[in-house]
């Protein structure tokens, strides 16, 4: 080890030795954010479960939708917790697109985290898990609410979010985009209000919700997808080119989209209530619906 004269010298070595690994953690950070978040905000939004201790749930939320680019600016993460009247509250993290920063905030005291990137991090993890890379956008509404439902008015529907919206599961998402015979994945322009994706199998396609009390819908195809087998060894989003996905989009989703969860079965779709989440089995019984229908 190094020898120093005096204390001094001793304490700048060690300042300059966390400096180096905060750096680090920065840039691998900023790493991070560019691959599963940079360009794909406008995917993320609900009411997550935390891993945080002492956090209630964070809901997402984002700006405006540009539409050009059909990207947002700004990411919200709204954090919940409990007072020590175990009252709830909130605080608010803003997250930019275009450098990825996350914005200062006044930690609480009754907030148990060191900082906000504790925070940026469970973004990023969320982000991750539930894999946005992997869904290409169309320009439709996935099961959009049927007029006659209560969810009719959808601006009403995002007033009372906070308060009647139940949380997300985004291991429903990561179960499907993982499966080994999974063509490719899509994302409406409402998925990340209503939480409903696309998978493209070979046999049918699904539409998952990734919020916990919505079923999985179903359609078979009357003629299978050709698609070499090899494929399957590359990673998910990266098994058809964009060409292919247009045609498959155009062929199989287009006469099915827009349609409502009522239209969808009438048009010879299948809803298949999901399984309890606290199920240890509920993959497994997921599983059994994909089997028959490959």
């Amino acid at each position: 080890m190094k020898n120093f004269n005096n204390f001094s010298d001793l304490k700048k070595h060690f300042d300059s030795k966390k400096i180096n690994t905060e750096t680090e953690i920065q840039k691998e950070r900023k790493e991070k954010f560019n691959e599963v978040l940079k360009g794909k905000m406008h995917k993320l939004g609900g009411r997550f479960f935390s891993v945080i201790d002492g956090v209630e749930h964070i809901n997402i939320t984002t700006g405006p939708v540009d539409e050009k680019t059909k990207e947002t600016d700004v990411l919200y993460a709204n954090v919940y917790y409990k007072d020590n009247k175990d009252k709830e509250r909130y605080i608010t993290f803003s997250l930019f697109n275009k450098d990825g920063v996350i914005q200062d905030e006044k930690i609480p005291n009754n907030l148990n985290i060191k900082n906000k990137y504790e925070i940026y991090d469970e973004v990023l993890r969320l982000a991750d898990t539930i894999g946005l890379g992997f869904y290409k956008t169309v320009d439709d509404k996935l099961l959009p609410p049927d007029k006659k439902d209560n969810e009719d008015n959808e601006g009403r529907e995002k007033d009372t979010l906070i308060n009647k919206e139940q949380p997300i599961d985004e291991k429903r998402l990561e179960f499907f985009r993982k499966q080994k015979d999974v063509i490719t994945g899509f994302s409406g322009i409402n998925s990340a209000f209503r939480g409903y994706y696309g998978f493209v199998f070979p046999k049918f396609i699904v539409l998952e919700n990734e919020k916990i009390g919505n079923g999985a819908f179903f359609k078979s195809f009357e003629e299978s997808i050709k698609i070499d087998v090899n494929r399957f060894k590359l990673p998910p989003d990266q098994r058809i080119t964009q060409l292919e996905f247009n045609k498959i989009m155009r062929n199989r989703w287009k006469p099915i989209a827009n349609l409502t969860k009522s239209e969808f079965v009438r048009f010879g779709g299948s809803r298949k209530i999901h399984p309890d989440q606290n199920d240890p089995e509920w993959e497994e019984k997921m599983q059994v619906e994909i089997n028959k229908r490959s």
